[in-house]
């Protein structure tokens, strides 16, 4: 349950979990004399969050499926979860993997501030905070991004129809100018990386937190690494020849 750090209007269950650390040095608590019950009203400004023990982030957000186990002692997990009938991802890092999830943060907010050309091939950043409260991902950081349809590219690629996968080298080359455009170089590039939706004919990078960033004045040659990474140099030339 992520809690950002200017939040103004924490839930319920968020100042739960906050005086729940906030007590934990020293469970005794004293109640001051003269508190009358009858001072405080119920609340009835908020709905009752529909909470379960597959709740992990801010109101109810629930998990769905976990997508990608949890690995080294929780170090890193993928759920697919819901809230208010809408699919999103939740990718979760542990505090040992912070500086993964901060590099992927980074990458998304400054693709969609800037919005570079090519950006429209990455997920949409919804929320990203810390982990208070999770039975599902004890502590860490969470990322919550828009699910977006498509397979993964390495599980269909030689499936595809010669038009299909020169589109998505297309779509890959935007995608890795905008990385550039901010000064990024991706370098866990690959198939796996990549959702691919046949039906609407569009390419998805959604894998950000291997990166480094350009120092000023350091340029790539056109032989985008990543683009080797994903297609190889033999099927690089024949997309660009046909270009």
């Amino acid at each position: 349950m992520p809690i950002s750090a200017d939040t103004t209007s924490p839930s319920l269950r968020e100042c739960f979990a906050g005086f729940a650390a906030i007590a934990a040095p020293n469970p005794m608590y004293k109640e001051r004399k003269g508190l009358r019950q009858d001072e405080f009203g119920d609340s009835t400004d908020s709905p009752i969050l529909h909470i379960t023990a597959e709740s992990i982030l801010i109101g109810s957000v629930n998990c769905v499926e976990l997508l990608s186990s949890p690995k080294l002692g929780y170090e890193k997990a993928v759920f697919e979860v819901e809230s208010g009938g809408v699919r999103y991802i939740a990718k979760c890092w542990s505090n040992n993997r912070r500086e993964s999830a901060v590099n992927e943060f980074a990458v998304y907010e400054r693709l969609h501030e800037l919005r570079p050309s090519g950006f429209q091939s990455f997920a949409r950043l919804v929320f990203s905070g810390d982990i208070i409260c999770s039975a599902k991902f004890p502590e860490g950081r969470t990322l919550l991004l828009e699910k977006v349809p498509g397979e993964q590219l390495f599980d269909i690629w030689n499936r595809l129809l010669f038009a299909q996968m020169a589109h998505v080298f297309s779509e890959s080359s935007s995608a890795i100018q905008a990385l550039r455009s901010i000064s990024i170089r991706q370098v866990d590039a690959s198939r796996h990386n990549i959702l691919y939706d046949r039906m609407n004919e569009k390419a998805t990078l959604v894998d950000s937190e291997a990166v480094v960033e350009l120092s000023v004045g350091e340029e790539v040659t056109s032989l985008n690494p990543e683009l080797v990474l994903i297609f190889g140099v033999a099927g690089m030339s024949q997309f660009i020849h046909d270009e």
